[in-house]
């Protein structure tokens, strides 16, 4: 899609297969496009969907439970709408990266987290 400047990084939509959705994707500037690291990491991403669910779903759940007592994920891709993901230079072997889905439950806010790796950093709920 249309690539758009935004400084530091560069901003792109695209129709992420999982979800057949699109997607916003910030992309940490290299040179002038993305590289195939960034390319490679976004289809892993679409690849192992299923994979990231499992380790991030137990982290959300406990997050959402702070303001939603007793909150459990019924259904991940029904509740949680995949929106953006921040995907960085790639360089080096476990990088910070990060994926923010809509909470289209009774929760009906944004959840952002920051990853290192495949681990959860930090999970931001916002209205």
């Amino acid at each position: 899609g249309e690539m758009a400047d935004v400084g530091s990084y560069y901003e792109c939509r695209k129709s992420f297969k999982p979800t057949g959705k699109i997607v916003e994707i910030g992309l940490e500037k290299k040179d002038l496009k993305p590289d195939e690291k960034q390319i490679n990491f976004f289809k892993w991403i679409e690849d192992n969907y299923d994979f990231i669910i499992q380790k991030i779903g137990p982290s959300i759940e406990a997050k959402v439970a702070e303001w939603i007592p007793n909150y459990q994920i019924q259904n991940f891709k029904k509740e949680f709408i995949l929106e953006y993901l921040y995907i960085p230079k790639c360089d080096k072997e476990i990088f910070d990266w990060q994926i923010s889905f809509y909470a289209d439950n009774e929760l009906q806010h944004w959840c952002s987290l920051d990853m290192k790796g495949m681990e959860v950093k930090d999970i931001l709920i916002d209205g």
